[in-house]
């Protein structure tokens, strides 16, 4: 359960975060995807682990 919570928390971030970055460079926007799905894991993962006993 908890790895499917954190799969799907990091993919919905990186992919806000692509979709934020539209007007942006290719590269740009690959760059600020991959930092954001590493935020989104990180936060999801503390909060399946805080929040949910996970």
């Amino acid at each position: 359960m908890k790895g499917a919570l954190v799969l799907i928390g990091t993919s919905a971030v990186g992919w806000l975060a692509w979709w934020a970055c539209e007007p942006l460079h290719l590269m740009a926007q690959y760059a600020v995807s991959v930092i954001a799905s590493g935020v989104g894991y990180y936060y999801t993962k503390k909060f399946a682990e805080n929040q949910l006993g996970l």
